[in-house]
């Protein structure tokens, strides 16, 4: 894994970072559900059901056990599913109380000469909620990286 840039600005964070893994490998790991749960989340976060129906109009869905035994879930449909290039969606917190409109996520799998930039924009983001989205994103993209370094031994 290469240098990692992330901004929040606004209503929308921007994420991109670069992992020694082809942009069809890349894909996979976002759309296959048993790869997706192994590094979906925050490193201390387990995934506990994640459903992926990876097709225009489909939905997701995953629910994590927190550490101290809290539960979290987020879900949403995908918008666009062009393999192995692009992927959007939408992304909510189901049963969440004064939730806008769900925000859109979308990830460009870009070809790098060390392998995929995955190029990520999540907007529509509720006002404030761009710093704890932005951290989010950096620590599932750090989950990622792990679990790309796995693949690689």
């Amino acid at each position: 894994m290469n240098d990692a840039t992330a901004a929040a600005t606004g209503e929308v964070v921007n994420v991109r970072r670069v992992f020694h893994l082809a942009p069809e490998r890349m894909f996979r790991a976002w759309t296959d559900p048993a790869e997706f749960a192994k590094w979906w989340g925050h490193r201390d976060w387990t995934v506990v059901r994640c459903e992926l129906d990876v097709q225009r109009e489909g939905a997701w869905l995953t629910e994590f056990r927190l550490p101290g035994g809290g539960g979290h879930a987020i879900g949403g449909s995908y918008i666009e599913v062009a393999p192995p290039d692009r992927l959007v969606f939408t992304w909510e917190v189901p049963g969440a109380s004064g939730e806008a409109a769900p925000s859109i996520v979308s990830v460009e799998f870009r070809p790098h000469a060390d392998g995929t930039e995955p190029v990520l924009c999540h907007r529509r983001l509720r006002a404030g909620m761009a710093v704890k989205v932005n951290g989010g994103w950096a620590a599932a993209l750090d989950s990622l990286g792990d679990y790309v370094a796995e693949l690689a031994r």
